[in-house]
């Protein structure tokens, strides 16, 4: 612990003196100039002491926390958990983000943020055992609607209206440009990236004062 000292203690006939100044008080240069060298003096040392009253009120306050301790958070035991194969849909906003697969170089991904998401939820132990598998990937500031994912979630292992909801616990946690829109089961060799049979792509630009026959195509 931290103890500031103060240099001098005033007296109680000197801090009445001081006190008849209005030392608590705001005070202008107009009233300052009416003080005597002695007052002036007084009224330092006065701000001085209060100055070290505070900081040691400080100091024991921040030895009273340091002397807190609390329990380490005990791991979630996925030994008791039941799994259910699922497929989530996810929707994003690649504008501000590296593209959807995650990459050596940057964190600043969609699948990053996603597993991320994944994991603070305990819907996952790791990506290695989630038996995931993606749809497809998308490049540096490309978006997405129907993003399809498969993996294994942690399941309450009801019937399917009193499964975990899902998309309401990983969009409390994931970025608001990424969002996961919908769920549904199926069967455990499902894959969304091998037994993908459509993968259907729109490209938008704006036009602006661009120089393109603009077209639509149902």
């Amino acid at each position: 612990m931290f103890i500031f000292y103060c240099p001098r203690r005033l007296n109680e006939v000197e801090m009445e003196k001081i006190g008849r100044k209005k030392i608590h008080g705001h005070l202008d240069i107009t009233q300052l100039s009416t003080f005597s060298k002695e007052d002036l003096i007084d009224k330092i040392i006065a701000l001085q002491c209060h100055n070290v009253e505070l900081k040691n009120i400080i100091a024991k306050s921040q030895q009273r926390n340091q002397k807190r301790s609390y329990p380490p958070q005990k791991p979630f035991d996925f030994t008791r958990c039941k799994f259910r194969h699922v497929l989530l849909q996810v929707l994003y906003l690649g504008w501000d983000y590296q593209g959807y697969a995650c990459q050596e170089d940057s964190l600043n991904t969609i699948e990053h943020f996603l597993f991320e998401a994944l994991l603070k939820t305990c819907l996952i132990k790791d990506r290695q055992s989630s038996n995931y598998h993606r749809c497809g990937r998308t490049d540096k500031g490309v978006s997405a609607f129907g993003q399809v994912i498969s993996l294994d979630l942690r399941s309450n292992n009801h019937d399917l209206d009193r499964e975990i909801n899902y998309c309401i616990i990983l969009n409390k946690v994931l970025p608001p440009a990424i969002r996961c829109v919908a769920w549904c089961p199926v069967s455990d060799n499902f894959s969304a990236r091998f037994n993908c049979t459509l993968r259907k792509y729109k490209y938008f630009f704006p036009k602006g004062f661009l120089n393109i026959q603009v077209s639509y195509i149902i």
